[in-house]
């Protein structure tokens, strides 16, 4: 046996580990979602365990044991999906997620041909159909991918939901789970290897082991879903959809409260509020969440995130210019704009001036010697 084999029970023993880790909900907060991430690592380690006990030859001594482990591969993807969805949705109904898991149940009758016989110690009599093995091999790697995209569109539709709603998104925009997301691409990616042997092949089981080390860190370093209330539904405040929004706001009327929106929030400096929401502008403005969504997508041309973020730096520039600026750093001159992270502010900031903060105060300060 190669000893780079050991590196799948390694694998398979971290992800067991990991397993234990969020059924018990370790991490706190994330109740339903680490329940299904628990899932998720089982499956993975009955996974790893069944590729140790093929590439170290002793699937003869386990053929039993190997089939209920092939059984859980099926399971893999549909569960990382469902741990996404319910971080993306804590609120999300799971009555239908037993449907996912119709290619396990199928993959379970299958098995039972060769289960059934040798648990009773009968011989194999039934025929082999080296097509049905042909395709349930391709059909589990089109599974692996179709769930993967699913996984990357709820997340991306996530982040765009979020920058709609909220003007800090640092703490609840799941940039971890996207870690996730990269790392679980690579290790399907790596099926794709052709298993010839040879000085590549023997380094897949390593990888596959420094996977799962970067798996556990990003999974244990989660943060709770929402640091701030938000409505995990669509931006409506009365649920009419944008059709029937377009059809009550005419054009004079998106004008007026486009002026008005950006009055208010001028004038009270609403956006100075680091953890300000689109529901909660809306309370201070007087008008709908769905009003408020629709004039700023289609009458500023803006999302909420930018919105704000725009005013927040423009007010960092008249602190930049100001006295304050002898007795503020970057931090506090981010903090009194209305940003909760030096690193959105800096970011931000560059994106709409063209020069970082410390570069705009440089240029300033070189204007007035002038």
């Amino acid at each position: 046996m190669e000893p780079f084999v050991l590196n799948f029970a390694l694998s398979a023993g971290s992800a067991l580990m990991l397993c234990f880790l969020f059924l018990s909900d370790i991490p706190k907060g994330n109740i339903g979602a680490n329940k299904w991430l628990g899932a998720f690592y089982f499956c993975l380690a009955c996974t790893f365990y069944q590729l140790y006990i093929d590439k170290a030859g002793l699937s003869n001594g386990f053929q039993i044991l190997v089939y209920f482990l092939e059984l859980s591969r099926w399971a893999v993807m549909p569960c990382f999906y469902y741990a996404i969805i319910n971080f993306t949705d804590p609120e999300y109904s799971n009555k239908r997620a037993w449907v996912h898991f119709i290619p396990s149940l199928g993959y379970l009758l299958y098995s039972l041909r060769y289960i059934v016989p040798g648990f009773f110690g009968y011989p194999q009599q039934l025929p082999e159909f080296p097509f049905l093995i042909f395709i349930l091999r391709y059909f589990f790697t089109g599974q692996l991918i179709f769930y993967w995209l699913l996984s990357f569109r709820k997340l991306s539709a996530h982040r765009k939901y979020l920058l709609q709603v909220a003007s800090s998104i640092e703490r609840i925009d799941l940039n971890w789970l996207k870690n996730l997301m990269l790392i679980s691409l690579v290790m399907i990616l790596l099926r794709f290897i052709p298993d010839k042997g040879g000085f590549v092949n023997n380094f897949i089981p390593l990888l596959y082991f420094s996977g799962m080390i970067f798996l556990a860190y990003y999974s244990i370093r989660q943060q709770p879903i929402f640091a701030i209330a938000l409505p995990q539904s669509a931006p409506s405040s009365d649920h009419q959809s944008t059709k029937e929004v377009f059809e009550r706001l005419e054009v004079q009327q998106v004008e007026a409260l486009r002026a008005r929106v950006t009055k208010v929030t001028r004038e009270k400096k609403l956006y100075l509020d680091p953890s300000l929401s689109l529901p909660a502008l809306s309370g201070q403005i007087g008008i709908g969440v769905q009003d408020l969504s629709y004039v700023l997508n289609n009458g500023l041309g803006k999302n909420f995130y930018e919105f704000i973020n725009e005013l927040r730096v423009e007010e960092a520039k008249a602190l930049l210019e100001s006295e304050k600026v002898k007795s503020l750093d970057m931090l506090g001159i981010a903090t009194h704009a209305g940003f909760n992270s030096k690193t959105t502010f800096n970011t931000t900031f560059k994106k709409l001036t063209g020069l970082t903060p410390t570069e705009y105060l440089k240029s300033r300060s070189q204007s007035m010697t002038l």
